[in-house]
């Protein structure tokens, strides 16, 4: 499961959930590369390479300064932040939730 949520004025906001079921299909491996790529109001969310989900900015982007990939991970393999535009995780495991 991919949780997401963000702040404002210092309160969590509602989550957003994508589902293992709303996944299916894409074959996830132990190991896959989770992207996170951010557009002018939007964040895209691919697996694998494959889209997933569009997370839309709830408060200007420029206020973003925190990533988070926890619990359900085996390992984090690899973190990258290229341009300040993407990020990129790979996991040693999905989380099956």
């Amino acid at each position: 499961m991919i949780m997401l949520n963000s702040t404002k004025n210092g309160q969590w906001q509602v989550n957003e959930q994508i589902s293992c079921k709303d996944m299916a299909g894409l074959g996830f491996d132990p190991i896959f590369t989770l992207d996170f790529l951010a557009g002018s109001d939007l964040i895209e969310i691919k697996v694998n390479g494959l889209h997933v989900y569009n997370f839309k900015h709830r408060d200007t982007f420029d206020q973003a300064n925190l990533l988070e990939v926890s619990e359900g991970m085996e390992a984090i393999h690899m973190v990258s932040i290229n341009d300040s535009t993407q990020a990129t995780a790979e996991v040693l495991k999905a989380d099956d939730a």
